[in-house]
């Protein structure tokens, strides 16, 4: 945040004015492809702030040596980021996203990103773990994450990380569609209940259900969010110290919050594909 506050206002301008046409054309990835682009340039901004004078990503010498400013970034993104080659790949496209966008308005000429590679044999780098549970290693984490309903509770976990754990395990929902959820969408019923068209990976539109025992928490959930002042319509949700109010919770935040969630088990890597 300390670093986003410096970035060059010029690039800030023109990401946000790059964000709105493309949201404007297609709400279905507003909080998926173009959130994760979001971040992946909030990254390279940072970068040129430190790395580059913080120059304005059109700036002619910048573009001028734009291959070999591209070289020291995948260089920070291996080295510091320890990103794999999918994931640098992915922060390439979103470069190459705004670049095209600069053409389509006459900023630029050409899409400097044309004469830079992407990462070879991407698709075969497999950093990923999978895990494969069993019932009875399941009810262990409900169990475990149950005891954050006790008033007295002090462990690691928290009830938030409940509602992850038994949403997405019970509707086998990406973390997109966990995100979607809200309270405004959800039915409950006496035998559990669900979250009403929420938008899914491809712009699909979906029910998430959920068991009684997850009903039985999502009730319990709710009360306490109105004793904490959770004023978010999202069922996942995060205080923001920055901006000081709850919102949704990040791809990110959810993701380290799963991992966490598979120390129970003693599993590294845990995911929630898992």
């Amino acid at each position: 945040a300390e670093r986003l506050e410096r970035v060059n206002k010029k690039n800030m301008k023109l990401y946000d004015r790059y964000l709105k046409a493309r949201i404007s054309r297609n709400q279905d990835t507003k909080n998926s492809t173009y959130k994760q682009y979001q971040s992946s340039i909030k990254i390279f901004f940072s970068f040129l702030l430190e790395e580059y004078d913080n120059a304005y990503i059109l700036d002619e010498d910048l573009i001028e040596d734009f291959p070999d400013v591209m070289d020291d970034y995948v260089y920070f993104l291996q080295n510091t980021l320890m990103n794999n080659k999918k994931r640098i790949n992915f922060h390439l496209s979103a470069i190459s996203s705004l670049f095209i966008f600069c053409i389509e308005r006459r900023m630029l000429q050409y899409n400097p990103m044309q004469n830079v590679q992407r990462m070879k044999n991407a698709g075969e780098e497999k950093l990923l773990q999978e895990h494969f549970l069993t019932r009875e290693e399941s009810d262990k984490i409900t169990s475990e994450l149950a005891k954050t309903l006790d008033k007295d509770y002090d462990g690691a976990y928290d009830i938030i990380d409940l509602m992850i754990w038994t949403i997405s395990y019970d509707s086998a929902c990406r973390i997109g569609g966990l995100l979607g959820c809200t309270v405004d969408n959800l039915t409950l019923g006496k035998d559990g209940g669900y979250f009403d068209s929420v938008r899914e990976k491809g712009g699909k539109v979906v029910p998430i259900p959920f068991t009684k025992q997850t009903g039985e928490y999502i009730e319990k959930y709710l009360k306490w969010r109105e004793s904490k002042g959770v004023d978010t319509d999202y069922i996942i949700a995060s205080f923001n110290q920055m901006d000081r109010e709850w919102q949704v919770m990040s791809r990110t935040a959810v993701g380290n919050r799963v991992r966490k969630i598979g120390d129970i088990l003693g599993l590294e890597g845990f995911r929630n594909h898992s």
